[in-house]
């Protein structure tokens, strides 16, 4: 019981984070605006000598993931930011920090194609592959729901559930029936799992 006070005393404290204003750094918007121009100039820059002249590559790509890195570095929560970022990491042959970047833009803009697309090229550029085991391949088959949708639309969900209970309880406290009980159940374990993915987040 302890426990789960402290799992709803951790999701209070988290609302602020979910549902409140972003974070802002100390760039204004005229400087994040141009930091993004430069990046996106640099890193097209660098894809197209990717052949014809691997020094200019490098250097554009490197150019276009410090900007990109300044944005992030700034406090911006953005998904596609992410996503240029982990591209640039990639075409830079940095696997390992591309994938990373990936994983982060796909919390925030989950089933997206594309993004999707690029980290499994990616995953297979890996030097080393470690297959998961049965009990972990197991964990991410039950856990997709998990993965796959953002922590806000996984809030809102455990929100509904988490009130739905309640009036469902009542519902039953005045008109008992086994239809009700069932319900509550149901909403009460989807409110927890959302609640406990939340949380786990934070």
């Amino acid at each position: 019981m302890r426990r789960w006070r402290h799992l709803l005393a951790l999701l209070a404290a988290g609302v602020a984070v979910i549902l409140g204003p972003e974070t802002r750094g100390e760039l204004t918007d005229s400087q994040r605006r141009q930091i993004l121009a430069e990046a996106g100039a640099a890193y097209d820059e660098g894809v197209s000598a990717l052949r014809r002249d691997p020094v200019l590559s490098s250097q554009a790509l490197g150019t276009a993931v410090q900007r990109y890195r300044q944005l992030v570095d700034d406090g911006i929560v953005n998904g596609r930011l992410h996503y240029n970022l982990a591209n640039a990491y990639l075409q830079s042959g940095e696997i390992g920090r591309a994938i990373l970047h990936y994983r982060a833009a796909e919390k925030l803009m989950p089933g997206d194609p594309r993004l999707r697309h690029n980290l499994e090229y990616a995953r297979t550029l890996r030097r080393s592959r470690i297959q998961p085991s049965g009990e972990r391949a197991l964990g991410r088959a039950l856990l997709g729901w998990h993965h796959n949708t953002s922590t806000r639309a996984r809030f809102r969900v455990f929100l509904g559930a988490y009130l739905s209970f309640w009036v469902t309880l009542g519902v039953q406290l005045v008109a008992p029936h086994a239809a009700w009980r069932w319900l509550a159940v149901a909403t009460a374990a989807l409110w927890l799992a959302c609640g406990a993915s939340v949380v786990s987040q934070l």
